[in-house]
């Protein structure tokens, strides 16, 4: 594994943060998990924009720059010689914590304490083919999301309520976890979104702005399937002609089942497997063989 933090390339046995960084006392930061085909970060600008916007939004930091972010993450995969590369980059308070400022120098007054940055560079996972020719079965998770709730529209690095609705999944035999909101709305699923297919038409839930999901929808808008942003219920979900996720790490993952449900037929549609090769092919254009 290649590691970089802050600035600088450590063996991944030294890679350490402070035990005061607010990422572990307090869990305040934010991470993209991105992937490398033929050596080129898939759509890497548009994953740093999010994260440098969620970091204004959420007041993280407001100092941050695209284009240092990209560079770095492109120095840390050149490093790391893959041509095929799972890649987080991970942005905490650093510091005690989010509160804690520190004099700047020549100036009066304070400003906020330097944020940790790691990326790590590794391998990509292998998902198996079946997974996309046949399908998985999904579960429900426990607990609803406040979708009012700001936080919910970033990426994180609380994820602990999402990794125990994956090991429950798991559990039950599923590969992943829905989530629905307080109001019993559809959300999004553990680590990607969810997109149903009604009547020839994609729906999604107005949740975590994702890289891949909108790859797909314009894929899918490019070949005349129209797109509708509107909210869902469980009746939806379990009445659509078909559902897929769609993520950084498995790409688009058909789902022919929710829990002892069956989607349809309980097989992977054609607007689905339009959607699998549609984003395949965009990765191989975009990410060529040199």
């Amino acid at each position: 594994m290649t590691v970089w933090i802050n600035g600088s390339f450590v063996e991944e046995s030294d890679a350490r943060v402070s035990l005061f960084d607010a990422g572990l006392q307090h869990g305040v930061g934010l991470f993209e998990t991105m992937f490398a085909e033929n050596a080129k970060v898939f759509r890497l600008r548009q994953h740093i924009e999010r994260l440098c916007e969620s970091a204004l939004v959420l007041r993280l930091s407001q100092e941050l720059r695209v284009d240092p972010f990209c560079e770095a993450v492109e120095l840390a995969l050149k490093r790391s010689a893959l041509d095929s590369a799972r890649i987080k980059l991970t942005l905490t308070g650093g510091g005690l914590n989010m509160l804690h400022t520190k004099p700047v120098e020549g100036r009066s007054g304070a400003r906020p304490a330097d944020p940790t940055i790691a990326i790590t560079v590794q391998p990509r996972l292998s998902y198996p083919h079946e997974l996309y020719d046949s399908g998985v079965r999904v579960s429900v998770a426990t607990g609803r999301i406040d979708s009012t709730d700001p936080f919910n529209s970033h990426k994180t690095l609380w994820y602990w309520r999402r990794l125990r609705a994956l090991q429950d999944a798991a559990s039950a035999g599923c590969a992943e976890a829905i989530w629905f909101d307080i109001a019993g709305g559809l959300f999004s699923a553990c680590v990607g979104n969810v997109l149903v297919i009604s009547a020839g038409k994609v729906r999604a839930p107005r949740a975590l702005p994702g890289i891949t999901r909108n790859c797909v929808l314009d894929a899918l808008r490019a070949v005349g399937v129209e797109y509708e942003p509107s909210p869902m219920t469980v009746d939806d979900l379990l009445g659509a002609d078909e559902v897929f996720l769609t993520s950084s790490g498995y790409g688009v993952l058909p789902v022919v089942a929710v829990e002892a449900a069956n989607i349809a037929d309980g097989r992977v549609g054609p607007i689905t497997r339009q959607a699998v090769e549609a984003y395949r092919s965009t990765v191989e254009t975009e990410c060529p063989a040199t």
